[in-house]
């Protein structure tokens, strides 16, 4: 699968594959943030994108490789929008405390979409607390624990961003 190589030469990606994939992930997020976890399909994603689901998984493995893009996105988005106004605060830990409660209400205001995906994916199976990697591929989450099976789990591990905060 074309993902793989690109995954492993990131700094090689050339202007158009990194737009591309920005392009799947803005719509992906779209769609998780309008359709909810469960009814956001790659058919849904590549509607919005105005591509095929083939071209989807040119750029990525599957939707939980796409998924685990999309959360990485909206934290480094938000890490990009809170960060500054936190450091441009010095040393003084309430005016920090401050600066990041409100940079905070501010990314959250400015990018409710974002926000909204991320809760409608973590919602869909968030994993317990623990070590910031999970076995289990996201799909399976969105199951109920009744109808998993343990036979189509992965034994790759998963970035989970929820277990790190």
């Amino acid at each position: 699968m074309q993902s793989k190589n690109i995954a492993a030469d990131q700094d090689k990606r050339s202007f158009i594959e990194t737009a591309r994939r920005a392009q799947i992930i803005e719509c992906a997020v779209e769609a998780f943030a309008d359709l909810g976890f469960a009814q956001t399909s790659l058919a849904q994603i590549a509607k919005r994108a105005k591509v095929s689901t083939g071209v989807i998984l040119y750029y990525f493995a599957g939707k939980d490789e796409l998924i685990g893009d999309v959360v990485a996105h909206v934290f480094a988005t938000g890490e990009g929008f809170i960060r500054p106004k936190v450091a441009a605060q010095g040393e003084d830990p309430r005016k920090a405390l401050a600066a990041f409660i409100e940079a905070s209400v501010g990314f959250i205001a400015s990018n409710p979409k974002y926000v909204l995906a991320v809760m409608n994916i973590m919602r869909a199976g968030a994993p317990r607390p623990g070590p910031c990697v999970s076995t289990r591929p996201w799909s399976s989450r969105a199951k109920p624990a009744s109808a998993r099976s343990s036979s189509g789990a992965s034994a790759k591990a998963r970035f989970a961003p929820s277990t790190c905060a």
